[in-house]
């Protein structure tokens, strides 16, 4: 009976403790890491984008989109798991080595243009992308992005 009873209380106490330890940012270090991109003519908005930005020891993602020339936005903040997962598959894509402007042999005169930024505490690297769908890696930039950020749903817009 007593088994009965207190593990439910062991199962709420720890599920509480690792709500509060998710946003531990103790051992986290930022190095200034950011990626971002801005999509214009895309079909889902006149202008839109995702930056995921760490500075200040303080993690977050934002997606924003400009429609009949109203902003809207929405910020989340990330856990260090979080964004170092993200920041993970980012570096994967050699994002460091790749060109300023992207060989899409697919894109056409009207299709949407990318334009994506990547940085840490050591580099940055301005990147340009044209086309309905990207060639690799530029399209898993974008995809990681969107990813992480689709699994936060419409919020409210921030202050």
């Amino acid at each position: 009976m007593y088994l009965a009873l207190l593990v439910p209380f062991f199962a709420c106490s720890k599920q509480g403790s690792n709500t509060a330890q998710a946003r531990d940012l103790s051992q986290f270090e930022c190095n200034d890491r950011r990626v971002e991109y801005m999509v214009a003519g895309g079909f889902g908005a006149e202008e839109a984008g995702i930056t995921m930005v760490c500075d200040g020891q303080n993690p977050r993602i934002q997606k924003w989109r400009v429609d009949g020339g109203e902003r809207s936005e929405s910020t989340n903040e990330l856990t260090a798991q979080q964004f170092d997962d993200v920041w993970e598959k980012i570096d994967s894509t050699g994002w460091r080595h790749l060109q300023e402007t992207c060989n899409n042999a697919e894109a056409e005169a009207d299709d949407p243009e990318y334009m994506i930024d990547v940085g840490d505490h050591a580099m940055n690297n301005s990147l340009n992308c044209q086309g309905k769908t990207l060639p690799f890696p530029y399209d898993r930039i974008v995809n990681e992005l969107d990813l992480r950020a689709a699994g936060f749903g419409e919020q409210e817009e921030a202050p």
